[in-house]
């Protein structure tokens, strides 16, 4: 009796600790899901704003909006910062991949580890 007691203790802190990681795993993919979307739309729009500035001959005057003012720029130097800043944005959707992959991983584990107490216990 004592020993199903305690199984039954130890089954019910496994689910409540799986709840609790299954809830944080939920909100980071949310969250990440929304910081790729994000980044997505940045990497689409350096590129077709690099399509315009390629369309304008070399001679072209160029600003580049920096808070609440204008920077005349070079037609290169506005194209080396979007390929950058879309660089940028290429290696963070990267990461941001690779961390989902190992939430949903790590969420997996402890599915299955609640699984075996579970059928350890019938």
């Amino acid at each position: 009796p004592n020993y199903f007691k305690m199984a039954d203790e130890t089954l019910r802190k496994e689910f409540q600790r799986f709840h609790v990681k299954k809830t944080e795993t939920e909100q980071n993919l949310t969250a990440n899901s929304s910081q790729i979307s994000s980044l997505r739309r940045t990497v689409r729009m350096t590129e077709l704003t690099e399509e315009e500035t390629k369309g304008c001959s070399l001679d072209t005057k160029m600003y580049k909006g920096i808070g609440r003012m204008f920077m005349l720029q070079s037609r290169e130097e506005i194209v080396a910062d979007l390929l950058n800043e879309r660089s940028d944005a290429k290696k963070k959707i990267e990461n941001l991949e690779k961390t989902n992959k190992h939430l949903n991983e790590g969420l997996s584990e402890s599915k299955e580890r609640l699984r075996e107490l579970v059928s350890d216990r019938r």
